[in-house]
């Protein structure tokens, strides 16, 4: 009695997170979790699907007024929203009735993925399992039969290992299912025919993985949605700990890589494209097993900009033999625990990540005033470092990369070839942030070899970073320096910069 419960709570919870997930977006704060649920405006909203084990996905349809959710009890149930009951209705669900001998169910072992397609092509539903099929299901409204509600268009049986992840591409690209499996491959199908769910092509198989079949490995897919650029997908490549870029060449009609996500130390157990609004850009979030959440971000240059900004899109093909210029530019371990999603907003600027720390995280990029910018002195060094200071807490490292060109002038002392990077630009990452003051930071400063940093802020501290040797190269705090509180009534001691001077009233 004692395990049932425990289960029966473990798929409430499961359950709950993932509707806290899509609720969460309407947050405006910065970073929000569990514990600041009461202090938020959120309504939440309980209800228990009765799965009889574990519960793998669940997934909102394109309007968030149907939920789709599977389980290793190898069921997937359908719940309508009702707005009179204020609660979600069991719509459908594919079960086994040994009374009846009614047999249904929706796969042979644990269902692990469940998406709907975008409601153009009608109401379909694609799974994923154990059993290495994908399933495509499609509502059927003319019949009054609840056993017939939902209907098993077609099988996708070409998978020679179990079907991790699933994902249908942007409408723009057509009727398309990506599918990603643990032999190492991603198989891309598409249905001809747009409104007959029934006939699906396997167009594409991209190897993923150097390596042999993984059993225990971990795979995960997601489609670029940004139709100014050629056909992309970025997969999560299990042992390998990384992720991977992949672009369709129309010229040679084939999947290439055309980048890699680096800096995953565990298994890359979550990955999603953001929506492109209009930014010069692309970013990607990556949830990992070394319970980091990284966002990367993808520069093309010149020609994606000039693509967006004329909607000229004869020029896409002119980006796909182009590798972009990949840079992490944040990354955060709030979690403390392995981090299983992550999920943007339908307009890409909020990020939503939970983990087995049983909360869920909101994440948006905080614009403010930079205080204060400096330069680092560069003794030797391949790359360069610049410092910031912000009004939103935070001090930024960030690293410049010329590449072999400024290494060699570096190496050979050879001032003529400098030419050669005045047109070349670099690659900026984001290489490490804090945010101990906790306030606004005024001033950054270098020390003369660039390998100390000193910061102020209105927490009336001074405090020191310095790179730490080791193969993550972070920065870390070395020292602080407290500063004086006083009155303005009476001589004391105020912080200029990162100074402590004496206050006086006379005017030197």
């Amino acid at each position: 009695m004692k395990g049932n419960l425990n289960l029966e709570e473990r798929n409430k919870k499961l359950v709950l997170n993932h509707h806290f997930f899509q609720l969460k977006f309407s947050q405006s704060e910065e970073n929000h979790s569990f514990d600041n649920v009461k202090n938020s405006q959120m309504t939440l909203t309980n209800f228990k699907p009765k799965h009889d084990d574990l519960i793998h996905d669940i997934s909102f349809d394109y309007y968030c007024r149907r939920i789709a959710t599977c389980s290793s009890d190898q069921k997937v149930k359908v719940f309508d929203y009702d707005d009179s009951l204020n609660e979600w209705i069991l719509n459908h669900e594919w079960h086994v009735n040994f009374i009846f001998g009614f047999h249904r169910k929706a796969h042979d072992s644990s269902v692990l993925k469940i998406k709907w397609a975008d409601p153009e092509f009608g109401n379909v539903i694609a799974t994923s399992s154990l059993d290495r099929t994908v399933r495509i299901w499609e509502e059927n409204q003319n019949t009054s039969s609840k056993n017939k509600r939902w209907i098993e268009r077609a099988r996708l049986v070409d998978s020679r290992g179990a079907i991790q992840d699933i994902a249908f591409s942007p409408v723009h690209l057509g009727f398309k299912i990506a599918t990603c499996s643990t032999d190492g491959f991603v198989r891309i199908y598409e249905a001809i025919d747009p409104m007959n769910a029934s006939h699906w092509t396997l167009m594409d198989e991209i190897e993923i993985c150097t390596t042999q079949r993984e059993i225990d490995g971990q795979f995960c897919v997601s489609w670029c949605d940004n139709k100014f650029l050629p056909q992309m997908i970025v997969v999560g490549c299990g042992k390998e700990y990384t992720a991977k870029i992949f672009c369709y060449s129309s010229e040679g009609r084939k999947w290439q890589i055309m980048g890699t996500l680096e800096g995953h130390e565990d298994f890359v157990l979550d990955v999603k494209w953001a929506p492109n609004f209009g930014r010069s850009y692309e970013l990607i979030a990556t949830a990992c097993k070394d319970h980091y959440v990284r966002i990367y971000r993808l520069d093309f240059g010149e020609k994606e900009a000039e693509i967006l900004l004329y909607d000229d899109r004869n020029k896409v093909e002119n980006l796909e033999n182009e590798n972009p210029c990949v840079s992490i530019v944040s990354k955060f371990k709030d979690h403390a625990a392995a981090v299983w999603r992550v999920s943007w907003n339908t307009v890409g600027t909020i990020l939503s990540t939970s983990g087995d720390d049983n909360k869920i995280r909101t994440w948006k990029r905080h614009e403010d005033f930079v205080l204060d910018v400096k330069w680092a002195p560069n003794f030797g060094r391949s790359y360069e470092l610049i410092a910031t200071a912000c009004k939103d807490h935070y001090v930024r490292i960030y690293r410049l990369d010329f590449g072999e060109k400024e290494t060699e002038i570096l190496l050979y002392d050879d001032r003529n070839e400098a030419k050669n990077l005045e047109n070349q630009n670099p690659c900026v990452s984001l290489v490490s942030k804090f945010k101990d003051h906790a306030a606004a930071v005024w001033r950054v400063s270098w020390n003369t070899v660039g390998t100390i940093l000193s910061t102020s802020g209105d927490d009336n501290k001074i405090r020191t970073w310095k790179r730490i040797v080791d193969h993550l190269g972070q920065w870390k705090s070395v020292s602080v320096i407290p500063g004086v509180d006083y009155d303005t009534n009476s001589a004391a001691c105020v912080v200029v910069g990162t100074a402590v001077v004496p206050r006086t009233d006379e005017v030197v």
